[in-house]
């Protein structure tokens, strides 16, 4: 990378974390554009040639969300050693964590970003890797045979994907009333779905 390109990506990383910064302390509704830059001091043009909107920087910490799962994931499938449902169990365990330190910026990113919501982009070619990589860790699971070999396992993927996606967003924004600790009502949605596919196993071995 020459020196132009590493000035134009320092700025980049500057500008995008300035914004997650200031959507983290003030409120995203609360920052414009303009704070921003005068932060960085930068021109409005200058940002826009980095990010579309501000909308644009949270699409992009909603995609980098979802490569942080993808590693947690990857990681996993590579684990020969746990079984499939530990591996679940533990999968959950992690978003939890990752939701629960930084609860109120994650409910922006929940409810104004395309993660939760028909991604699109970045974030949705990202979704559909991850897709993938739990299609294979319930394809696995089924040569192994702890999960069910009459289930399909991408179907597996969505009935998992769906069940901690909707607890997760009821739980951030409040939907319940109520402020039962995340990680459990994770880890119950863990054993509702691997009570389903299990092969003749208890949830989590």
């Amino acid at each position: 990378m020459g020196l132009r390109e590493e000035k134009k990506q320092r700025l980049r990383s500057q500008l995008y974390e300035t914004a997650i910064e200031m959507f983290r302390t003030r409120g995203f509704d609360q920052t414009r554009v303009q704070d921003v830059i005068a932060e960085v001091g930068v021109s409005e043009p200058t940002f826009f040639n980095y990010f579309r909107t501000k909308e644009a920087v949270l699409e992009e910490f909603a995609a980098r969300l979802v490569d942080e799962f993808v590693e947690v994931l990857r990681q996993e499938i590579d684990d020969e050693e746990r079984p499939t449902g530990e591996k679940v169990r533990r999968l959950l365990a992690a978003i939890a964590h990752g939701f629960t330190s930084d609860s109120q910026l994650m409910a922006v990113v929940v409810t104004r970003s395309s993660m939760f919501r028909g991604a699109r982009g970045d974030v949705h070619d990202r979704e559909m890797a991850m897709y993938d990589l739990l299609t294979d860790l319930f394809r696995r699971g089924q040569q192994r045979g702890e999960i069910r070999p009459e289930l399909d396992p991408r179907r597996l993927a969505e009935t998992f994907t769906g069940a901690y996606m909707l607890t997760t967003a009821n739980w951030l924004v409040g939907w319940w009333g109520d402020h039962d600790d995340f990680a459990d009502r994770l880890d119950e949605q863990a054993r509702v779905v691997l009570s389903g596919c299990l092969a003749d196993r208890p949830p989590g071995g």
